[in-house]
């Protein structure tokens, strides 16, 4: 399944962009949306690029049905990404502990600039 999604950020692209690749960002905030970032697994700075490499885990709550074929308890994963700093392209992908069959995510967005102080972030997965 393909979608498109869009996000107003209240900072300049170039802003927005070295936030988004900085692990401190994903590892130092509340769990949200049922998932949890746990740990730095690897980043990688070479000039304008970030390799971005981060532990997650699902902390939700699963419905019986799910919970008979998946144990909630092995539903992590390493969230990987390439951020290109100077066009504000990132490329990502999901890639699974477990249940490689069953989970699948890649992706990319851009951060472009949408005014003086703002950006906007679209996400393509």
């Amino acid at each position: 399944m393909r979608s498109t999604e869009r996000l107003r950020i209240a900072a300049s692209a170039d802003a927005a962009m070295a936030v988004l690749a900085d692990p401190a960002f994903y590892l130092d905030r509340p769990t949200a949306e049922d998932i949890e970032f746990r740990e730095l697994v690897r980043i990688d700075v070479s000039g304008d690029r970030v390799t971005l490499e981060l532990r997650c885990a699902f902390t939700g709550e699963l419905n019986a049905a799910a919970r008979a074929l998946l144990d909630p308890a092995r539903l992590t994963w390493v969230q990987a990404s390439e951020h290109d700093l100077a066009t504000g392209r990132v490329a990502f992908r999901i890639v699974p502990d477990h249940y490689a069959d069953r989970l699948r995510c890649r992706g990319r967005y851009i951060v472009t600039p949408d005014g003086a102080d703002a950006s906007e972030r679209v996400v393509e997965t």
